[in-house]
């Protein structure tokens, strides 16, 4: 596992190990007698060698800090000891690959070329970032107008509670095989309101004529339902029908419907206050998208970018050159005949 954790930073833009030429040391120049005594360098210990090479410390807490926190802590965890001998192992198999010339397959080539790029996009990004950050930052006043901008998105769906009884017909999910014909049903629905209209309560009428078991033993009551829950024509009649009536039978694809609407509200949208940080994300969301293609776009005047099968892509693409017309055959030459010899410039 540790082993992994460290191999996994390779990813990462890991340096390549190349041994430093050795040179013969130099005496250092004697210093002058009034320059004063240069700093001692940070102690950067030796951890050990590959090939010949030191291994310095700060090449290892490199590796360490371009780690994910997840495998800091996983190396951490196993002790310095632990965490060197992996750290050199490594090492070890990278000087392996360049012993056995892995480092000159074409296929090594192509990946270390994607590396790259992906580290130099990453480095334009990490440059740009405190200034595009600088200009995703909104004030309560930009989550405002943005609120006010957008209100519609922000608004409560309307909620309605209605009591029902359904007259399944035959084939519909309700009825199946086993429903009544159009004329059955609505004319078994329109006996059902009439029942109502004589005193009938819904408790009983319920539970004695709806096949709906979601709302048959509840006296066909649906409560706090939020519109768009229901087939759209027993929403409409919810709409339309006057409240604490029953209306006239409403035919969906389940059958025939009795409906009575006890309460319905269109909705509402909520005060600013109430939505203030849902209003953020969404700001925030937006501004980002504008910054983003706004920082795109300034890149792309600075460099010719064109994307095939867009129209952006056909005006950058430029128009094929046109081929040059092919020249005309020359005429065959006819044979100089005495007569054609008089006629030619100095033709005798």
């Amino acid at each position: 596992m540790l082993r992994t954790a460290l191999l996994s930073a390779v990813a990462l833009g890991l340096g390549a190990q190349t041994p430093a030429p050795q040179t013969a040391p130099q005496p250092a120049p004697a210093p002058k007698a009034e320059a004063k005594a240069a700093p001692a360098p940070a102690e950067d210990p030796v951890i050990g060698s590959v090939g010949g090479v030191a291994i310095k410390e700060s090449e290892m807490n490199a590796m360490f800090g371009n780690m994910n926190p997840q495998q800091r802590q996983q190396l951490a965890g196993a002790g310095r000891e632990k965490m060197v001998q992996n750290y050199l192992e490594f090492r070890l198999l990278v000087a392996k690959g360049r012993k056995d010339g892995l480092d000159k397959t074409p296929d090594y080539a192509k990946k270390l070329e994607q590396t790259a790029s992906q580290l130099l996009a990453s480095e334009l990004l990490q440059k740009s970032t405190p200034e595009l950050q600088k200009k995703t930052n909104l004030s309560d006043d930009d989550v405002k107008a943005y609120f006010e901008t957008h209100k519609a998105d922000f608004k409560v769906p309307g909620k309605f509670s209605a009591r029902h009884i359904l007259i399944p017909t035959k084939g519909s999910p309700s009825g199946g095989d086993k429903g009544l014909t159009e004329e059955e049903a609505l004319k078994k629905a329109t006996e059902v309101k009439a029942e109502f209209a004589k005193g009938g309560k819904w408790d009983d009428l319920a539970k004695k004529y709806s096949e709906d078991p979601g709302s048959k033993d509840k006296g066909g009551l649906y409560e706090g339902i939020a519109y768009g829950q229901f087939v759209p024509e027993f929403e409409e009649a919810v709409k339309k029908q006057e409240v604490g009536k029953v209306g006239e039978p409403v035919k969906s694809m389940f059958g025939y419907h009795v409906i009575q609407v006890e309460s319905r509200n269109e909705g509402e949208i909520p005060a600013f206050d109430a939505v203030k940080e849902q209003a953020k994300q969404k700001a925030t969301a937006e501004r980002q998208e504008k910054v983003w293609n706004e920082f795109i776009a300034g890149i792309k005047k600075e460099i010719p970018f064109s994307m095939a099968g867009t129209q952006e892509g056909a005006k950058a693409a430029p128009a094929p050159a046109a081929k040059p017309a092919p020249k005309p055959a020359p005429k065959p030459e006819a044979p100089k005949t005495k007569e054609s010899r008089r006629l030619a410039p100095g033709g005798r």
